[in-house]
């Protein structure tokens, strides 16, 4: 995990909501989401985007988190 400056979390204490970087520095939070940073290629998956651009068809991204009514 990376945050803006470039300095990787070395420590997530979620006893106590907090990030430690490798630098020393503490954070705490909230809610804290870990994003991975996977890179999405939806054309590698054969009829993925004709299913994702189907309306009637149940297939969502994580770019509909959010936007998605169940």
């Amino acid at each position: 995990m990376v945050n803006s400056d470039g300095v990787s979390a070395s420590l997530i204490v979620p006893e106590e909501n907090k990030i430690i970087l490798e630098n020393g520095r503490e954070f705490e939070y909230d809610v804290l989401m870990i994003a991975s940073g996977i890179g999405e290629d939806f054309d590698k998956i054969q009829g993925f985007r004709e299913a994702l651009e189907d309306g009637d068809c149940p297939v969502y991204t994580t770019r509909d988190f959010g936007t998605t009514k169940v």
